[in-house]
């Protein structure tokens, strides 16, 4: 879809649909399939209620420039990896996006869309490598 059709159709309903939820007393969380890299903007416009973006393809340091701070943001990381990659592979590019996406601590690690099967091995250097490399802290709730 064009940026014209987004701007026109696609945002202003999805946005008063989250912005409708929040009222509601929910945290709506959107999967941002694809790369949102030129739409990164749109979705700052959310900042004035809690809500999370998944993201699939977006570079996380972007999304972390534009959003971090305002949403919580999580994903970014290529399930290609954990299926073809090498332990040392995924054990780098966890780190990697930890190091970009989380510096603000608004961030989940996640892969960046559904995962049917993976390889135990890649699977488990995800997990373990979030564990050691990750910083956690309590979580503070807007009102």
């Amino acid at each position: 879809m064009s940026d014209e059709q987004f701007q026109k159709f696609y945002w202003p309903t999805l946005k008063a649909v989250m912005v409708g939820l929040a009222g509601a007393g929910c945290v709506p969380a959107c999967f941002v399939e694809g790369g949102y890299n030129q739409r990164l903007d749109y979705l700052a416009e959310t900042a004035d209620i809690r809500c999370m973006y998944l993201f699939d393809r977006t570079d996380m340091s972007k999304a972390r420039e534009v959003l971090g701070g305002k949403v919580c943001i999580a994903g970014g990381f290529p399930v290609s990896l954990i299926l073809t990659g090498t332990v040392d592979q995924v054990e780098e590019e966890t780190k990697k996006l930890i190091d970009v996406a989380a510096a603000d601590k608004g961030y989940i690690l996640s892969i960046g869309c559904a995962l049917d099967e993976a390889k135990h091995d890649t699977m488990k250097a995800f997990v373990e490598t979030g564990k050691t490399h990750g910083t956690y802290s309590s979580v503070a709730v807007r009102k």
